[in-house]
């Protein structure tokens, strides 16, 4: 939950609250000033917040964060063909945003960030005379990337994992933010998954956590396992407006099979074949041959032999192997053709079942397994655990909750909240954030969605 002061936490559920929007856009880039525009200018403005997946909610999810704004133009400032405009052709992706909500508390208004972002679409409004703009995290953008190549990996932790992949990809260490009990040892691993966003949600799976982007820009990894204490109390009186229980039979399991991988390096006494690639041109000069497949998962490399079809001389200048995929650069002073064959070693994997089974739930979905399969649990004693753990979540009937609320943008997605409400005979339930949607024009509003902590604990 974002830190706020005492007045702003007793003045948030009173019963007159007074709001004020600001939108900061850097237009010149977050090294110089922004250009603010607050409620003479805005409109309306949305922000949606999720930790959400398939059947496994919120487990594994990497989601990035959506900011929308509507402002006003009467000016045509943002009117594309205005020449004149300080904003003209600036209306471009990429644009840095910061946006915040104020609450009035004591004569000033305590302003409460709603995340850093950058634009993706603008769209003028030409008979309303307004501008509007779609803006995203900085994960909608890495999920996208293709995975880098990333050679494999030995004896590391989840979290140690998760930091490699985060340096291949040219994060710093202030850029993110890593559950520091994600200490389950991996003996070997390499990283699965054609993009970026494939692979955080499989290493975010079976550490039983999320990814998601805080309010300052910052990329958490956070244990589901892991939350803290209630930080507020949500009643009927102050905050809640209506609530809705949900039972998703359609995704309510009684069985889990989890089945885990313990890798190893192959026969060390015959290298294998990895590569093959005959009858390659080379021109004058140099040739790059990026994201080339392997015969893989590779391990470690024995020999690479270059076989040139002529007389020309051909140099293999660098060579960079990762576990499926390769990128070589050749050059040649002349041209020549050449054969490329690399050998090495491939890693081989074991698999091992954990199957449980909730005998009560059977009783009413049937026989309902949910399958998981994943190299990144090696270890007997927390596939146990883990397998339980989502067994659990998987066969709890009541576990998402609905709320409608007057809203305090202070709370985050992952935040545990208390609610009670004598109209439904809730008393006391703790539920973890998992997806928050504010509207904000003029006046606030709030769409809670949670799940019951008893059934992630």
């Amino acid at each position: 939950m974002i830190s706020t002061s005492e007045n702003y936490k007793e003045k948030v559920s009173s019963d007159y609250r007074k709001w004020k929007g600001k939108i900061e856009i850097y237009f010149e880039g977050e090294n110089n000033p922004p250009t603010v525009f607050d409620d003479e200018e805005m409109i309306s403005l949305s922000l949606l917040e999720e930790l959400s997946g398939d059947a496994l909610g919120p487990v594994g999810s990497v989601t990035a964060n959506e900011l929308r704004f509507t402002l006003n133009d009467t000016d045509k400032m943002f009117l594309p063909t205005n020449t004149e405009s300080p904003y003209y052709q600036k209306q471009v992706p990429g644009i840095i945003v910061k946006a915040f909500l104020g609450l009035e508390v004591g004569g000033d208004f305590e302003y409460i960030p709603l995340g850093k972002f950058k634009t993706s679409t603008w769209n003028y409004d030409y008979d309303g005379l307004t501008v509007n703009a779609t803006c995203y995290d900085i994960l909608a953008d890495l999920m996208k990337q293709p995975m880098p190549i990333i050679p494999i990996q030995y004896s590391k932790t989840l979290k140690e994992a998760f930091e490699v992949l985060f340096y291949f990809l040219g994060l710093s260490t202030s850029e993110y933010s890593i559950d520091s009990g994600l200490t389950q040892m991996l003996d070997i691993f390499w990283y699965e998954g054609d993009t970026v966003g494939e692979c955080l949600e499989k290493l975010a799976t079976a550490g039983f956590s999320s990814v998601y982007v805080d309010r300052y820009g910052v990329i958490k990894i956070r244990r589901l396992l892991n939350h803290e204490a209630f930080i507020s109390h949500w009643t009927g009186e102050d905050q809640i407006l209506s609530m809705e229980i949900e039972s998703p039979y359609d995704k309510i399991y009684s069985g889990m099979d989890l089945t885990y991988k313990k890798s190893y390096v192959g026969n060390v006494e015959k290298p294998e074949e990895i590569l093959s690639l005959t009858d390659l041109q080379v021109p004058s000069g140099n040739i790059t041959l990026d994201r080339v497949s392997l015969n893989g998962p590779v391990a470690f490399l024995h020999s690479i032999e270059l076989k040139k079809r002529s007389s020309h001389q051909v140099y293999l200048d660098s060579a960079e192997v990762g576990v499926n995929l390769g990128k070589f650069i050749l050059s040649s002073p002349l041209g020549t053709t050449v054969d490329l064959n690399i050998y090495g070693y491939k890693v081989e994997e074991a698999s091992f079942t954990i199957q449980q089974k909730n005998s009560t739930v059977v009783g009413m979905v049937g026989e309902k397994t949910y399958f998981y399969e994943t190299q990144y649990i090696q270890n007997e004693g927390y596939a146990v655990a883990v397998s339980a753990n989502m067994l659990k979540m998987l066969s709890f009937p009541s576990r998402n909750v609905r709320i409608e609320a007057r809203g305090n943008p202070a709370l985050e997605v992952g935040d545990v909240i208390k609610i009670s409400d004598e109209r439904l005979k809730v008393v006391n339930k703790e539920i973890l954030v998992t997806k928050l949607e504010y509207a904000y024009d003029g006046g606030l509003s709030c769409s809670v969605y949670g799940m019951a902590k008893e059934a992630l604990s």
